[in-house]
C-alpha cells in the first residue's frame, strides 16, 4: 500500500523557498512560473496512523538553514520540484 507521507498543512515551494531564502539572508531565484494545477495530498491516513508531524514547518526550515549556514553536509541530489508525473 503507498502511504503519503506528508505534514497535514498545503504548502507551495514558492513560499517555502522564499522563507528559507530570508533564514540564509538570500533572495531566492526561481525559473518559469508554476503550473495550472498542483499536487496536493491527503495526509489524513498516514496522520491518523503515525499523529501528527512532531515539528512545524518554521522549525523544519530554520533547522535547515542552520544546518546548511554550519557548513552540513548534503547528498548533492536534484529535488525533482519541476516533476509533474508523479515519479520522482
Amino acid at each position: 500500500q503507498v502511504i503519503n507521507l506528508t505534514g497535514p498543512e498545503r504548502l507551495s515551494v514558492r513560499s517555502l523557498a522564499a522563507r528559507l531564502g530570508e533564514l540564509l539572508e538570500r533572495v531566492p531565484v526561481f525559473a518559469g512560473q508554476e503550473g495550472s494545477t498542483a499536487w496536493v495530498w491527503n495526509a489524513a491516513r498516514s496522520c491518523d496512523w503515525f499523529g501528527p508531524p512532531a515539528v512545524s514547518v518554521e522549525e523544519m526550515l530554520q533547522a535547515t538553514a542552520a544546518w546548511v549556514l554550519q557548513g552540513g553536509e548534503t547528498l548533492h541530489r536534484p529535488t525533482h520540484f519541476e516533476v509533474r508525473d508523479g515519479r520522482f
